[in-house]
């Protein structure tokens, strides 16, 4: 049997390639009509009854438009006889060799990157310090020296008063691969990638020796601490001389007093979260202190005798808690939290003195005041909130006076919360959405309306999950059936 011939072609010149790739494997370059070869020769060819040779010497330029040129292991023999690398013997071993180099060199890329990176920490409460930025001529913001050293003294600040502290929790401050960070959204961000709690970051305005300096505190899922860090509050700027960031000590000691508000203001909300009121109070009581010490109040400052005044309130110190909140209205008379408070200080100290009519009264125009007051933090819920202890106050009156107009002035309440849980979904709403319908169950129930309760007592069942409020629903419903 003849044996076939291999196609070959040799190039002796330059070879053009356009919108075609250069691969290396065991085939030759197959060529079409381009190929240097003459017409004669072919004719001559087939006038002699054989084959054109499958060979071909071109001497001029191989140009191929729309399609490959492929080499074989002309890439070996080139490695061995001009290179004097003999490591490898065929393409599967040049192919191995560059698939591992390939792997180490993105092992190293990746470890590097990795390196880089924040780190994810893993304690109880969490803080991280972001880096800080400088606004440049050109309006930019970009990280510097300066920004830098602000930024790793105020790390160095909290990470030894947490250090310090007896705090009965594992809390982690990081500083380290912390990126510049500009607006809420990034700190959300960051936060929810490094399971942060805490994210601190700010930038600094320079002129001449004076500097301004805006810190931002981002807080997740904490509405009260919302309230302390938003626009105009801790965050407000504070002015130093740039000369102060010579020495560590002498950093702003405005940024630090706030720092330390924030530090004690939230570890009191993380030990009155865990029903610890004693510590939660020793804590907001020195974030009290602190802001005392300041030039002068800053908006947002009511915040704190606002949660002191809940902590009191837990404890049933309602009167120390009163007190408290009339600092907060004195700081800001429009604070709808602090109306509200109070109303709920009335309403339980008219529940204990069997509905007694001029608390019920006060707790009634303090819950109006929060639902009418200007400042109602992003957050509160201040409408429903006031809605359900509205409902709740007029469901009682009614009850006493047997007013149909109370009546109906319940329902309304009741059923403005209904309706927005039924439209949103919220799954804060859920809660007083199960309340609102137990109160338009003990209506419907007071007017002998027994199929409307029960129906109403049902859906707070359905809606409830405290499991004690779950079972009051429960013997509020078979009582219903009985009757």
């Amino acid at each position: 049997m003849a044996r076939k011939q291999s196609r070959t072609t040799h190039v002796k010149g330059d070879i053009n390639v356009k919108n075609g790739d250069v691969v290396a494997g065991d085939k030759n370059i197959k060529l079409e009509d381009d190929r240097n070869v003459s017409s004669a020769e072919i004719s001559t060819a087939k006038q002699r009854g054989r084959k054109a040779k499958k060979s071909q010497v071109i001497h001029g330029n191989l140009e191929v438009q729309d399609g490959d040129v492929v080499f074989g292991d002309k890439i070996i023999q080139f490695l061995q006889k001009t290179l004097n690398v003999y490591l490898f013997k065929d393409l599967k071993q040049l192919a191995f060799f560059l698939g591992v180099v390939i792997l180490v060199v993105s092992g190293i890329s990746g470890g590097i990157w990795y390196s880089r990176q924040p780190r994810v920490m893993d304690g109880d409460f969490n803080i991280a310090v972001a880096q800080f930025g400088e606004y440049q001529p050109d309006g930019t913001i970009k990280p510097s020296a300066r920004a830098e050293k602000i930024s790793n003294t105020l790390f160095n600040f909290m990470d030894g008063e947490f250090q310090a502290s007896n705090f009965g929790l594992k809390v982690q401050t990081s500083h380290k691969n912390m990126p510049l960070i500009l607006e809420d959204s990034q700190a959300k961000a960051l936060a929810k990638k490094v399971h942060a709690d805490i994210v601190i970051y700010g930038n600094i305005f320079s002129q001449d020796n004076q500097a301004e300096f805006s810190p931002r505190f981002y807080v997740a899922e904490k509405a009260d601490a919302n309230e302390l860090t938003g626009q105009d509050e801790l965050a407000s700027p504070i002015d130093f001389d740039i000369l102060q960031l010579n020495t560590e000590d002498q950093i702003n000691n405005v940024l630090r007093t706030r720092a330390k508000i924030l530090f004690y203001f939230t570890k009191s909300l993380i030990y009155f979260s865990q029903n610890n009121p004693d510590p939660a109070l020793q804590a907001i009581q020195t974030a009290i202190s602190s802001a005392e010490n300041l030039p002068k109040p800053f908006a947002g400052e009511e915040v704190l005798y606002l949660v002191a005044a809940k902590i009191h309130i837990s404890r049933k110190e309602f009167e120390i808690a009163n007190k408290l909140l009339e600092q907060a209205l004195i700081l800001n008379p429009n604070y709808a939290r602090a109306h509200l408070a109070r109303g709920n200080i009335y309403y339980t100290l008219a529940n204990d003195a069997n509905f007694d009519s001029e608390l019920l009264g006060k707790a009634l125009a303090e819950y109006q005041l929060a639902y009418q007051a200007k400042d109602q933090p992003e957050g509160a819920y201040i409408p429903i909130k006031a809605h359900t202890a509205l409902g709740n106050i007029y469901v009682v009156m009614a009850e006493k006076t047997d007013d149909p107009d109370l009546y109906s002035k319940a329902f309304e309440n009741y059923d403005a919360v209904i309706n927005e849980y039924s439209q949103t979904k919220d799954p804060f709403l859920q809660s007083y959405a199960a309340t609102a319908y137990f109160g338009l169950g003990g209506a419907y129930e007071y007017q002998g309306n027994i199929e409307q309760a029960i129906k109403a007592y049902q859906r707070a069942y359905d809606l409830a999950e405290d499991p004690v409020f779950k079972e009051r629903i429960r013997k509020q419903i078979a009582t219903a059936q009985a009757s």
